[in-house]
Parts: C-alpha cells; structure tokens; sequence
C-alpha cells in the first residue's frame, strides 16, 4: 500500500476488530502468518501493523499473537517446510526481524518463545534468531545511560557474539549464539 492514509485505515481497521473481538483477533492472526507464508513484501507490512496496533491501542495483543503464533510451530515442521516453500520460512524470519526493529520492548520480553527455534535445524530461522537478538542488543545499547560498567559489559557480550558469528561451522556458531 503505497498511500500512507489507506495504510492508516487498513491498520486502524485491522487493529480495531483483532483487539476488540478475541474470535476476530484470532482469525486475523491466522491470514497474516498465511500472508507471511505467501508473500514477500508481507513480512514489512505485518510488522507496521502489528507496531500501528500496538501504538493506537496501547496494547500489543496483536503482535504477541503473531510472536507466539511463529514461535509455537514446531522446529522440525520449518525445516520440513524449508525444502518444499523455502521463501515462507525466509518471510517468516523476515518478519520476525522487522518486528524486533519496530517492537524491541516486546520481543526482548517474549524472545523465550522464539528461542526453540535456535536449535533447529532451519537456517533461515536461526539466523533470523541471532538477527534480532543483535538488534535487540543494539537497541539497548544505544538506550542505555552511558555508564562505564554496563557499557564495558555490553561490548564484551557483543565481542563474544562476533566471535560466535565467526565462526567457521554451523553448529558452532548455533550453539555459541546461546
């Protein structure tokens, strides 16, 4: 959607019904984790909804039940489903990074739900994993007061990440990014 008032609208009208009505909150759910299956420009445009809720209705309901929706499906079925419709499982990582960058207070308080997929055996999903664990890692670094403990802390978590992503196996940096 290229208007931003239609966008408004579509947002507005979509948020409206999910968090009004618990039955419609759930169907709506539903289509957009199948648009995020389906399509992918959709990943961009379920997180800027799922932020416009979250910020119009001060209730992020909408954007839990989308984490929780993605984190509840089983590890194995992504892999599965990797070698049959690998860009789904590509637009569901995709989105999964867009909504750590629009909701990081969100995702950083529900990120258990995500973490199962680190050990899986999809790429696309535990790269994503790492993805917004960095970005969750980023946003608070660059929130947090200047203080010299935290920020010498921080910068040697992030230097154990870098050395983890360098890593020359799979496995390796899998497990390293615990």
């Amino acid at each position: 959607m290229k208007h931003k008032g239609v966008r408004a609208s579509v947002h507005h009208a979509l948020g409206a019904a999910a968090m009004r009505y618990p039955a419609v909150g759930v169907s709506v759910v539903a289509a957009l984790v199948d648009l995020l299956h389906r399509y992918e420009h959709a990943p961009g445009l379920v997180a800027d909804l799922a932020a416009a809720t979250a910020e119009r209705h001060d209730d992020a309901k909408l954007a839990l039940l989308l984490l929780r929706e993605v984190g509840q499906v089983d590890p194995a079925h992504y892999k599965a489903q990797e070698k049959r419709d690998a860009p789904g499982v590509r637009n569901v990582a995709a989105f999964m990074c867009e909504l750590s960058s629009v909701l990081p207070k969100l995702v950083a308080t529900n990120v258990s739900v995500l973490m199962p997929h680190l050990h899986g055996e999809s790429y696309p999903m535990r790269n994503a994993i790492v993805t917004v664990l960095g970005n969750l890692l980023a946003t608070e670094y660059h929130e947090a007061p200047q203080d010299n403990g935290a920020t010498a802390q921080l910068q040697a978590h992030l230097r154990t990440k870098q050395v983890s992503v360098s890593a020359a196996h799979v496995t390796a940096r899998a497990l390293h990014a615990v």
